[in-house]
């Protein structure tokens, strides 16, 4: 089998990290036919794999049973909170700064030289 094309976020907490995984595979009626539990396979994992005949879509084997939810970032969240893991902030979103706009142009390399006296 070939590669199989990826893509998705990442889900990201400070203990673990999961990808989400989508997959689509396109094939030809030989390649198919010369490997198909392997592509029956990938379309139970949760892939769609598409048979071509001359490189036109024919068919599109999926699985009959959804895979299952993916955990999303909140759902981890929440497990680590239950297990005593994590305690949640309470305050909210951290305000942010803005900066002063510059009313003259600045000399950068100025400003380095004079802080390395």
């Amino acid at each position: 089998m070939g590669s199989a094309a990826n893509s998705g976020p990442f889900v990201r907490c400070d203990l673990m990290i999961y990808y989400v995984v989508t997959m689509k595979k396109t094939v030809g009626i030989r390649e198919a036919k010369a490997h198909f539990s392997e592509y029956v396979a990938l379309a139970r994992s949760g892939a769609e794999v598409v048979l071509t005949d001359r490189g036109r879509p024919v068919v599109r084997l999926v699985a009959v049973v959804p895979p299952k939810r993916v955990r999303t970032e909140d759902d981890v969240l929440d497990e680590l909170e239950a297990a005593g893991l994590l305690e949640r902030g309470k305050s909210g979103p951290l305000p942010v700064r803005r900066l002063a706009k510059l009313t003259q142009p600045v000399d950068v390399t100025a400003l380095v030289r004079e802080q390395r006296r």
